[in-house]
């Protein structure tokens, strides 16, 4: 006897309920994995570098950024606009091309010679991949900022659910069923992680819809007149006048303390460059407030012109300004870092875990159709093959350097790694032990990382001690131990 049209419909509805329940619970493990890599992006940039580590501290710890913007014009790498990288995480100042080739220009920051025209690094895909999930801008933006507002209502919902808050802080069972073990990691990571999850949601959300929500809050403030919206976020700029001038004395631009007030200038952007309209741009810190989005305008004698993004403008610039630092951890060292890694770790498991008890529910009362088990396949190649690609861009960059750094192929190599581990997952669904395979390849990829690194390039992690420890020494050891934690896991679902 046929079923009936409405169980049916039910049926239809429940699986088209089902999907969109994981698709937006393996968006939101995609955002905050990508986020704990994205959070160490001038890191991984290191290592792919190494020699950036090793170039010498400008004298004085003064920035000849005449010399830089000399070389660079004798290069024809720049034109009439130029934005300069200030030293932070190595002693390099960095030029960002501005052709679209994903390239940048390194500088001596004493002499202002030229050291070389490398790609940014694979670093910077996992970054575009955390803040656009690779989509055309500003949909990718806002699709994040979107998964924003989800993660803190799924927050709020979770706080409003379990009553039991303060037992959940306290229970691991391990060591009984796997569903329980389950359960009680999914509560215990979104109990000990309640405030950075909630923290990271309003971050993201805000950053992520930033264009729509400042724009229109400016267009509201000057009644409909985009002009001055436009001016009031950006800044306004002279024209050239088309009378050549050199660039004064860049001191006072670069200064610590600027009217009294203290500030850490990170980049350095001039318009019209040789004319006498020119004007500087430098964006920076101000370490008496959580901002790194502090921006003086200078003339190109040094006198300060205005200050469209600074601490000074309000409450709202000062709330808006502490939004990247708060999301990246950049108000403080690498051990804020390691600690956001951490939470960002336990975020990842509250997707996961669900997206497990909801398929083990179902197993359980032996109604695994074919559709839970495409969805077994689609959650366990999605989250188990983002480890994969990005241990493949690693060795990719090792192995293949001169293909690596042709523009696009660093995106090209973390997408293909991550689909061919999705299908092969979907491809292996109704089998056993697909997730514990694919365990053991991100586990030894992750180990290999360390020894060929050391092997490519001669900066090993296991000689560290006899020389200084670098950043790249760092990123071979976390990649060590991040890798046996997965073949731990490996070992431990074979039990």
């Amino acid at each position: 006897m046929a079923d009936h049209p409405q169980a049916d419909s039910r049926k239809a509805w429940y699986l088209l309920h089902s999907w969109a329940g994981i698709v937006l619970a393996l968006a939101i493990y995609v955002v905050c994995a990508s986020g704990c890599v994205a959070l160490f992006v001038h890191e991984l940039q290191l290592w792919q570098y190494p020699e950036l580590q090793r170039i010498a501290a400008p004298a004085a710890g003064v920035v000849n950024v005449k010399a830089v913007l000399n070389e660079a014009k004798l290069a024809g790498l720049i034109q009439e606009r130029a934005t300069l990288q200030l030293p932070r995480y190595s002693n390099a100042v960095i030029l960002r091309l501005q052709d679209d080739s994903g390239r940048m220009a390194v500088f001596d920051p004493t002499s202002g010679a030229l050291l070389g025209i490398r790609p940014e690094g694979f670093g910077r895909a996992l970054r575009v991949l955390h803040s656009d999930l690779l989509l055309p801008f500003p949909w990718g933006t806002f699709l994040t900022g979107f998964l924003g507002i989800t993660l803190m209502f799924l927050v709020l919902t979770g706080v409003v659910m379990h009553r039991r808050f303060y037992r959940d802080i306290f229970t691991l069972r391990t060591g009984r069923s796997w569903r329980l073990s389950w359960s009680d990691a999914h509560k215990l990571a979104g109990t000990w992680g309640i405030a950075f999850l909630g923290m990271m949601g309003f971050t993201g959300s805000v950053l992520g819809l930033a264009g729509l929500l400042l724009l229109q809050t400016a267009v509201v403030a000057h009644k409909g007149d985009s002009g001055k919206a436009y001016a009031e976020i950006g800044g306004k700029t002279e024209r050239a006048s088309g009378t050549l001038a050199p660039l004064g004395a860049t001191a006072p631009m670069l200064a610590r303390d600027i009217r009294g007030e203290p500030f850490i200038p990170r980049f350095f952007t001039i318009a019209h460059i040789g004319d006498e309209k020119a004007t500087v741009t430098v964006e920076g810190e101000r370490p008496d407030y959580l901002s790194t989005n502090d921006r003086k305008v200078f003339d190109r004698e040094g006198r300060l012109l205005a200050t469209p993004r600074g601490v000074g403008n309000g409450a709202g610039w000062r709330t808006y300004s502490a939004l990247l630092p708060l999301h990246f951890a950049e108000f403080g060292d690498a051990t804020l870092k390691f600690v956001y890694l951490l939470l960002g770790i336990a975020a990842c498991l509250m997707p996961v875990s669900g997206i497990l008890l909801w398929l083990d529910r179902h197993r359980r009362d032996n109604t695994m159709a074919r559709a839970q088990h495409l969805m077994r396949g689609l959650a366990a190649g999605v989250t188990i093959g983002f480890p994969i690609a990005v241990a493949t861009l690693f060795l990719a960059a090792r192995l293949a350097p001169q293909w690596m750094a042709q523009q696009g192929n660093p995106v090209l190599a973390l997408c293909s790694a991550w689909l061919a581990t999705v299908a092969w997952a979907l491809w292996r669904a109704d089998k056993p032990h697909t997730e514990r395979g694919l365990l053991g390849l991100a586990g030894i990829l992750f180990v290999l990382v360390a020894p060929v690194n050391a092997w490519v390039s001669g900066d090993a992690v296991l000689f560290a001690m006899a020389q200084p420890l670098h950043t790249s020494h760092v990123v071979d050891g976390v990649m060590l131990a991040l890798g046996l934690s997965l073949l731990s896991a490996y070992r431990h679902l074979r039990q």
